[in-house]
């Protein structure tokens, strides 16, 4: 008898496993969204931009605001590899200082970046409740910029953009979970999200 119990619990225990993993992998469609840390290409930009204003004598000081990036992403799973696109906005307000003691500002910035970026990830481990995963992706930035000083100017354009991951963690169930990723680029050192896959 408890033989036949234990042969029992071990079937159904296989079966039981063996479902789960076929349930994880039946779910081919991701929609993730995402908030993260003010990009690293912003940075680069503004101390580029900080560095020739000083040389140039524009500006002594540079004053940098920005609430981070949003965004939304959608990603289709073929097995450990997964291919998809991220759109995103960000915004930023600069102000330039003629002089390092100066209160007021003599022109002010405001600008928005959109980026959309074809992505591919690969999935280093997968179980049902934690995913480790690496990824890349390429596209492009389109930048508006909306100067004051004693006139108004706006100016466009567009720019490559992309973003390296090295390092990204989804805990939760084969359809619901959260994430937080590791990175360099428009979605930022630090971004984490919920993520739905169907």
């Amino acid at each position: 008898m408890k033989t036949t119990v234990k042969k029992i619990v071990v079937v159904a225990i296989s079966i039981l496993g063996m479902t789960t993993l076929n349930a994880q992998d039946n779910e081919k469609h991701e929609f993730r969204a995402f908030y993260g840390t003010a990009y690293a290409a912003s940075d680069s930009d503004i101390f580029a931009e900080t560095l020739s204003n000083g040389l140039l004598g524009i500006a002594q000081k540079t004053e940098t605001t920005t609430w981070g990036m949003v965004g939304l992403g959608y990603r289709y799973h073929i097995s450990r590899v997964s291919l998809g696109i991220e759109l995103g906005l960000s915004t930023a307000d600069e102000k330039l200082f003629k002089k390092e003691k100066d209160a007021k500002p003599f022109e002010t910035k405001k600008i928005k970046r959109f980026f959309a970026l074809p992505t591919a990830a690969y999935s280093y481990y997968k179980s049902n409740l934690i995913e480790l995963y690496g990824g890349a992706s390429l596209g492009i930035i389109k930048e508006h910029v909306k100067s004051e000083n004693k006139n108004t100017k706006e100016e466009s354009k567009t720019s490559l953009g992309y973003q390296i991951t090295p390092i990204g963690m989804r805990l939760g169930n084969t359809t619901i979970g959260g994430f937080i990723e590791l990175g360099y680029g428009q979605k930022g050192l630090v971004n984490a999200g919920l993520s739905f896959k169907f």
